[in-house]
């Protein structure tokens, strides 16, 4: 049975039992205890302007203009921007847990529509699982998974046509990576009775696979994070959050493209030690730590709620291999600001729009650029969405 078919059928079985325990229909209760099951479903969708989707550096997003040739550094991309039309039906569901207080249940299934990457449509899946436990204080689960779909191209190969000793654009060969993602996650929020003021500690698992020509670039590990929410009015908060990921990677041969004067050897066995972009076959490691530093201001107007936020990522690579010039002392900072406003047209309509812009620099940028990986980026994102609760 395929992955995506399997994930569907789980999801769906989730659902219906949840269904079958939850008889009465009505809206979700907002407080702690709760007497008997109930459930409120949601649609939402939203379009989002990228663009950048790929994350290319401004220099390669020219590139991108369509119709490549398979085995191209830019085939099935279509377009460096483009407009994500993101739809989400989501199930409420909430009944009397532990020590009867409320249980929480919610399911979504969502589904991603790019306008002209056709190759990057796909569904979503989603379930969070809430019980409260004393006046403020919550445990919540969580799963998230994104079955395979394209999301760029790599370097697989490199033929040195004119024997040179040189790999120019032209020489290298690239295969389409499709990438799966699966997120699991837990965290306990606790009252501080103090200011309003609140602590939420997590952990969890991320893991991101390929298909096997690039087994290399699969990523799994643990999570961590810690937030410090504030309530500084009635209508105003203010969120502090750290998070790290520690994330090994399969050490594996892979080919790679190095300058033969830095290392003084003959790579490509051509007599000479001079050759710049000379392919190699050597030992490679995508292993990282990620950690990010974050900051949220909510405030409300009435019927209007703005939101503003800021965050930095750093990612450190492990690699000790001499020759994985990719990774090897590799190091990357992003900074993501981001903002938007939030309207409650009623009970059971809300309006948002949002703005994000990202910039991401890397210490390894000319490393990096002849294999597809990811280097330095501005990102900017505009979106608008409407959720309806039924």
């Amino acid at each position: 049975m395929p992955r995506s078919t399997l994930v569907i059928c789980r999801v769906a079985g989730v659902v219906a039992l949840v269904t079958a325990a939850a008889p009465l229909a009505g809206q979700v209760p907002s407080g702690a205890l709760a007497t008997s099951w109930r459930f409120r479903p949601s649609f939402a969708s939203e379009a989002e302007f990228d663009n950048n989707v790929f994350l290319l550096p401004d220099k390669k997003k020219a590139s991108v203009v369509g119709g490549a040739e398979a085995g191209s550094r830019f085939a099935q991309m279509e377009s460096a921007s483009d407009v994500v039309t993101t739809t989400r039906a989501v199930l409420a569901f909430a009944g009397p847990g532990i020590g009867g207080r409320r249980l929480s249940l919610v399911p979504e299934i969502g589904y991603e529509l790019y306008a002209q990457n056709a190759a990057r449509r796909g569904l979503t899946y989603g379930i969070g699982i809430t019980q409260k436990t004393r006046r403020g204080e919550a445990l919540r689960l969580t799963a998230d998974i994104r079955p395979a779909r394209f999301f760029k191209n790599y370097l697989v190969d490199a033929v040195d046509r004119d024997a040179d000793g040189t790999i120019t654009p032209d020489e290298r060969l690239y295969g389409s990576a499709d990438q799966a993602e699966t997120t699991l996650d837990a965290d306990y929020t606790f009252a501080l009775r103090s200011l309003g003021t609140a602590l939420r500690l997590g952990g969890g698992w991320y893991s991101r696979a390929y298909q096997q020509q690039f087994r290399a670039r699969d990523l799994k590990g643990p999570t961590a994070r810690a937030q410090l929410l504030l309530e500084l009015g009635r209508d105003v908060r203010l969120d502090f959050g750290y998070s790290r990921a520690g994330l090994t990677a399969p050490r594996t041969l892979a080919v790679v493209l190095v300058d033969e004067p830095a290392f003084g050897r003959d790579f490509n066995g051509n007599g000479t030690t001079t050759d710049l972009n000379a392919r190699a076959v050597a030992m490679v490691d995508h292993s990282r730590t990620e950690q990010e530093l974050s900051a949220s201001f909510e405030s409300g107007f009435g019927l209007a709620n703005l939101e503003l936020e800021f965050a930095r990522r750093t990612r450190s690579y492990h690699s000790a291999e001499p020759y994985d010039v990719g990774n090897n002392g590799r190091r990357d900072a992003r900074n993501e600001l981001g903002g938007g406003m939030r309207f409650d047209l009623g009970s059971a309509v809300r309006l948002r729009l949002r703005a994000q812009h990202s910039a991401q620099t890397v210490n390894r940028v000319n490393e990096a650029a002849p294999t597809g990986d990811v280097a330095d980026y501005a990102r900017t994102r505009v979106s608008m969405g409407l959720e309806y609760r039924f």
